[in-house]
């Protein structure tokens, strides 16, 4: 799958890179569990930023909109690699 360290998805790309990278089946779930730890927000105002684990680490931004808050940046950090094959998609 090449080297995951450091990626940056911004706003949509975000979605983008899940829909593009997980699996999905018939059911419409990837039948994985993904669990994520350690999550810890920061808001201020109309933007805010979060800290999580899960299998590698997730540096996030969001941003409050009238519809919500939305994803504005995604970096991840790979700490967990093996044989995902039945998880993940291969990167082109």
């Amino acid at each position: 799958m090449g080297d995951l360290r450091a990626l940056v998805f911004r706003g949509a790309e975000v979605a983008r890179m899940l829909r593009d990278t997980v699996i999905g089946y018939e059911d419409g779930t990837p039948r994985t569990k993904h669990v994520t730890t350690n999550v810890a927000l920061e808001v201020s105002g109309d933007t805010a930023s979060g800290r999580a684990y899960a299998a590698g680490r997730y540096a996030d931004r969001f941003t409050r909109s009238a519809d919500g808050w939305r994803f504005t940046e995604r970096r991840a950090t790979v700490d967990l690699v093996g044989d995902v094959g039945h998880h993940l998609r291969p990167r082109p």
